[in-house]
């Protein structure tokens, strides 16, 4: 069943649109691990599943994070225990650098605690479209980075990632 915003409502993970990807693996030299993938999606040479070689558990929320973590959560009712997740590795140290893709939502809590203290937003121009997607996601999404030793040093900006 299909809402009428182009994404199916039961479905909350959605696979990164390659372009996106690679203007992040640009921008930021790629990435150490995917947390939120699958063997088939990962966007990274370690992720938390089945197939992996890196952990004992299949829950990227159970096992720490470590290097530069890319990030493209469920975006269901629990993503607030991602975003915390990406603030927290990044707190205590196993992380380098967290890069999240999130749907823009500053009236939300987890916006508010979370987000509001990342080093950098970067409010995407224009909607994306997720692969498999009948078409553009119905809410703006930004790009949201939580770099080690740069937490509380905020820079917000829009970012017109098709042009790079």
């Amino acid at each position: 069943m299909k809402s009428q915003n182009n994404l199916p409502r039961a479905k909350t993970d959605w696979e990164t649109p390659p372009e996106l990807m690679e203007a992040l693996q640009r921008d930021f030299g790629g990435f150490d691990l995917d947390p939120c993938a699958t063997y088939e999606n990962r966007k990274a040479a370690a992720w938390f599943g089945r197939e992996s070689w890196h952990c004992a558990s299949e829950d990227g929320l159970e096992e720490p994070w470590f290097g530069k973590a890319f990030v493209n959560p469920p975006y269901g009712r629990d993503i607030w225990r991602w975003v915390e997740k990406c603030h927290y590795e990044v707190t205590r140290g196993t992380a380098e650098l967290v890069v999240a893709l999130l749907p823009v939502s500053p009236d939300t809590r987890w916006w508010q605690t979370w987000v509001s203290q990342a080093t950098e937003a970067r409010f995407l121009k224009g909607r994306i479209t997720f692969v498999g997607a009948a078409g553009p996601a119905p809410f703006a999404s930004a790009i949201v980075v939580w770099r080690r030793g740069m937490l509380g040093w905020h820079r917000v900006s829009y970012w017109d990632w098709k042009t790079l």
